[in-house]
């Protein structure tokens, strides 16, 4: 027998209802779940093998060349692209399935421990009757058991909503991994029907936004733009610079034009003199300062916020030593069923120290298997003219219903011992504790009316290392008592590639700040993370036909072909970047949405 079993039968029925609550947490079967998150893992390396052997294939016939053999290819590019999106459905439906399984498994011995406490306090009462006939008397008893469950149900519904909400979030993350991905088989056409690939490319006309939109952070060690374009045309540039590759090795097989002329219309619109200093948020998105959060004209040079330290894992302030803004810059939104954010494509993020690589990783950019760091424990200095344990009873008046208004500022001039105490006390007086995925430990999730004192528990989350998410709670219409009121859950650190998806979302000015440390604290929405410096802002804004940065181009110039500048040269650098990040032009995000009729993204 459980002891939800036990709360059920106890006097006067006082239990029913609380267990019953819980109910469906118990009687579900994680082990199935993870049976199917098995199988799907199974059938996610068969895909995966399957298209290797099919890449292998089309590669040993490297000898066969001409219009026909590069239009093969590049529709065998397109089946490569769909085994591999299948692949990466299976493979986050499997991940979907096993968290689903973690939290049921998880929740449940969560759910255990605060109907054991029911039962504690349930004795607890019974004893305070007294053992002398005629107590205690059933009337007592039942009592008893009213006291106890009303004492612990709060807790036990808190737990269960955060289980639901959990099993909400795996079901969504399941959902798209089963019908958001692309490109499908279904969506291939028949080979015959198949468009033939485009060899004759534009000639240059300057876009109507090229250049970069503004000024802002220095040009890097080859300096700016000559004063006009070079003679010649992008169909002219594209042949010469394909003949420099194949003299140098690249196979033709492997330059497909009409993918190289796609790259370049959409990142330079074929002007070999473009500039992009756009590295950069939209001016709504907020930044951390020691005064508080503060909006873009608000911000000032010498300011501190909370950026990221590579070599202690931590996070600490950071001096701001630069703010820039753009004008009319183009604009995508990353996320998962629980975070997202706006950015122009080549803001940067910072890779968490597992990822694939170290370092920096551009919106753009972000592939499966990066994992993003949002968020890193705070190592901050006191500034607060009280003790941990006067921290801590900040934390319970907070939570006693005795806000401060002055509560942020309070959790930003806390130590990093005096701020958990805070945030320790108030969940202790606010929260209820249940699984969640990603912790081994039950998670406290903190109710609280909107305002000052809910911000500041959101970014006292944040600085303690994890990610906060702020829920609106909803009570029934008819509940008459009831007065707004959000919780704040933490989540892990860190989001995977893989369940992140990108869209377009317009124009708009957009600002950004460079630090010491080279990241910052953001804030969009209720959404807090950690971010990245810009590129632009740092003396190295992207140049050219193809759009590369001074270092990117440096490490992939060939001899002879040396300025960022000259089409060629950028095309050829461009290229060879393309081939060693992503294996062949056909990879190449922004490529790949476009043959699966979806809009263009950087590379």
């Amino acid at each position: 027998m459980t002891a939800r079993d036990e709360v059920a039968a106890l006097p006067g029925g006082a239990g029913e209802g609380v267990a019953n609550t819980a109910k469906p947490v118990y009687t579900a079967d994680p082990g199935s779940i993870t049976g199917l998150a098995d199988d799907l893992t199974k059938a996610a390396g068969t895909a995966e093998g399957s298209v290797r052997s099919v890449g292998t294939a089309v590669a040993d016939l490297h000898t066969w060349q001409g219009d026909t053999a590069n239009s093969f290819r590049g529709y065998m590019s397109r089946f490569s692209q769909a085994g591999n999106a299948g692949h990466g459905a299976l493979t986050a439906g499997a991940a979907a399935l096993n968290e689903a399984a973690r939290t049921l498994t998880e929740g449940k011995t969560s759910l255990e421990k605060l109907f054991e406490q029911v039962l504690t306090d349930y004795k607890n009462n019974v004893a305070g009757y007294g053992t002398t006939a005629p107590h205690p008397t059933p009337a007592e008893r039942a009592e008893a058991a009213e006291a106890a469950v009303s004492d612990n149900s709060g807790a036990v519904t808190g737990a269960v909503s955060s289980i639901n909400a959990a099993l909400g979030t795996a079901a969504g993350d399941l959902r798209k991994a089963t019908s958001g991905f692309s490109p499908k088989f279904s969506s291939l056409p028949v080979p015959s029907e198949a468009p033939p690939a485009s060899t004759t490319p534009s000639s240059y006309s300057p876009p109507a936004h090229g250049g970069g939109g503004g000024g802002g952070g220095g040009l890097g060690p080859s300096g700016g733009p000559p004063s006009s374009p070079p003679p010649g045309n992008v169909q002219e540039w594209i042949q010469e610079a394909i003949k420099v590759l194949e003299a140098n090795g690249v196979p033709a097989g492997e330059l497909n034009a009409s993918d190289i002329w796609t790259i370049i219309q959409h990142e330079s619109g074929g002007n070999p003199n473009a500039i992009n200093n756009w590295d950069c948020v939209p001016l709504s998105t907020l930044i951390l300062t020691r005064r508080g959060w503060r909006k873009h004209d608000e911000v000032r040079v010498d300011d501190h916020t909370i950026g990221y330290e590579a070599r202690t894992g931590r996070s600490r302030w950071t001096r701001i030593t630069r703010v820039v803004r753009h004008q009319d810059a183009p604009l995508v939104r990353i996320g998962d069923s629980r975070w997202s954010a706006t950015t122009t494509p080549n803001h940067r993020w910072l890779r968490d120290d597992n990822a694939t690589e170290a370092g920096l990783v551009a919106t753009a950019d972000i592939r499966p298997l990066d994992r993003l760091l949002l968020a890193a424990p705070a190592d901050t200095p006191a500034r607060l003219d009280v003790g941990v344990a006067g921290a801590a009873t900040l934390g319970r008046l907070a939570g006693a219903g005795h806000p401060r208004s002055d509560a942020v500022h309070q959790v930003l001039a806390m130590s990093t011992r005096q701020r958990d105490a805070w945030l320790a006390a108030i969940a202790d007086a606010k929260g209820a504790r249940a699984a969640q995925p990603g912790h081994t430990r039950p998670q406290a999730s903190i109710h609280q009316a909107p305002g000052t004192v809910l911000d500041a528990i959101a970014l006292a989350v944040y600085l303690s290392g994890h990610r906060p998410r702020v829920l609106d709670v909803r009570r029934a219409a008819d509940d008459e008592g009831w007065r707004a009121e959000a919780v704040v859950r933490s989540h892990p650190p860190v989001v995977t590639g893989g369940f992140l998806t990108s869209e377009p979302v317009g124009r708009a000015d957009v600002w950004c700040v460079t630090t010491d440390l080279g990241s910052w604290t953001a804030r969009e929405d209720e959404h807090i993370f950690l971010t990245g410096n810009s590129n632009a802002q740092a003396g190295h804004p992207s140049k050219g036909l193809m759009q590369t940065i001074d270092s990117t181009f440096q490490a992939n110039m060939l001899p002879g072909h040396g300025n960022v500048y000259n089409p060629v040269d950028n095309i050829v650098a461009g290229v060879r970047y393309a081939l060693s990040r992503y294996g062949s032009i056909g990879n190449v995000p922004g490529i790949v949405a476009v043959h699966s009729g979806h809009a263009y993204v950087g590379y």
